[in-house]
């Protein structure tokens, strides 16, 4: 029985859909508190299991040239894109 239990669970995580925030803080993409770059947010974003991920970008007196990227990117890749 345990085993059963176990594969369940291990199921239902693979179906959780991912959840990413980026904070764009004037010129920098954050991400879990580390500094990122859009070639990094790139590679993300092509990882497999993130083709379901919902993406949240928080702005933090961003910059519009910073915004803008980001967004163009996370769009062209037709990802839903939250903005807060």
């Amino acid at each position: 029985a345990l085993q059963a239990e176990d594969a369940v669970e291990k199921e239902e995580i693979q179906q959780t859909e991912a959840a990413v925030m980026i904070e764009v803080k004037q010129d920098e993409y954050i991400i879990d508190g580390k500094t990122v770059g859009l070639d990094e947010i790139d590679a993300l974003i092509h990882q497999p299991d993130m083709y379901k991920a919902a993406f949240t970008l928080v702005d933090n007196y961003a910059s519009a040239k910073a915004w803008d990227e980001v967004m163009a990117l996370l769009v062209n890749h037709g990802i839903s894109v939250v903005e807060k």
